[in-house]
């Protein structure tokens, strides 16, 4: 073996496989999700097959528990890859400040890279083209996601004033909605389940990233500090707040990049707010909803908690 292979293999069991496994601390949602989907469908029409062997504790394929972690590698990895800093941020920084940048770079590539080839290599070893085409497509959403950003390189200002709540679905779906939609159909299909429950699956993955999300792009707006530290210009009551009040794109436009505290109070005293709690409400009634073609288990009981304690949180 050498120096490489030791120094990935270190990795590997010294600090990636902790990224996914953390004990009793495990808050790994996306792969609970699947797992939880995987449950709540049960057991495939073939379960019968000897060489699809069924878990007959937690009722779980293991191709099913392979997909959960690839679908948690594969979100860790994208995670690490955003790491990477604009190095022309620090042209005249000092030369050892710019060194130890470059190579937080090189590590930041270098680590997303290997969580993302062993998730590829993952799902090849589940032998089902379906899956792996299903699972690439979130990947190749992830990188376009990368490059359809709602703001400006630096990331201060709205690339368009007449952006529209769609772009804001769009750009949401490509950065996590396609992940856990994709990873939820996928371990329905792992089952060989009708295509109504795939569909359905996708449906609760897609709509639990939009919740999550609004979720996320409230949390600033409802804290009492208002502090500025996590207000983002592409949030969802920002973008609701410009397609509801159209006359004032001028104002904004003229204040994301000055005074993005007025900008801030504006929303806050809007009704805006109000429309995404209840965006938080529909996205989480039509997951719900999603759940009708499962049989009633404890799995499904879990998903619903999960949705409720979400919009409520």
């Amino acid at each position: 073996m050498n120096q490489l292979d030791i120094w990935v293999d270190a990795c590997w069991r010294n600090q990636f496989r902790g990224l996914l496994h953390v004990g009793k601390q495990n808050t790994q949602t996306r792969g609970l999700i699947v797992l939880l989907i995987a449950k709540a469908a049960g057991p495939g029409p073939a379960d019968q097959s000897k060489d699809r062997e069924l878990d007959k504790i937690s009722g779980i394929y293991s191709s099913q528990r392979s997909l959960a972690e690839v679908t948690e590698m594969i979100h860790m990895a994208n995670l690490i890859h955003k790491g990477v800093v604009n190095l022309t941020d620090y042209i005249e920084s000092e030369p050892r400040e710019k060194n130890d940048m470059e190579f937080g770079n090189k590590m930041a590539v270098l680590s997303g890279d290997f969580l993302l080839a062993n998730a590829c290599t993952e799902l090849a070893s589940l032998n089902n083209t379906h899956v792996v085409e299903t699972m690439s497509m979130a990947i190749t959403d992830l990188m376009e996601a990368e490059f359809t950003d709602l703001r400006d390189a630096g990331g201060e200002s709205l690339l368009k004033t007449d952006i529209q709540f769609a772009d804001w679905i769009k750009q949401t779906y490509l950065s996590s909605g396609s992940l856990l939609a994709r990873g939820c159909r996928s371990a329905v299909e792992l089952a060989d389940h009708r295509d109504d429950q795939k569909e359905a699956a996708a449906s609760f993955g897609e709509n639990m990233a939009y919740l999550q999300q609004v979720k996320t792009d409230l949390k600033p707006f409802l804290s009492k500090d208002n502090s500025l530290e996590d207000f983002s210009v592409t949030s969802a009551p920002v973008i609701k707040f410009l397609e509801k009040y159209p006359d004032e794109r001028k104002t904004f436009t003229s204040l994301q990049s000055k005074d993005p505290a007025q900008i801030f109070s504006m929303i806050k005293t809007s009704s805006v707010l109000e429309d995404c709690s209840r965006l938080c409400d529909d996205y989480g009634s039509s997951a719900i909803n999603s759940l009708d073609v499962f049989p009633q288990t404890d799995a499904k009981n879990a998903l619903i908690n999960i949705v409720h304690a979400t919009v409520n949180s």
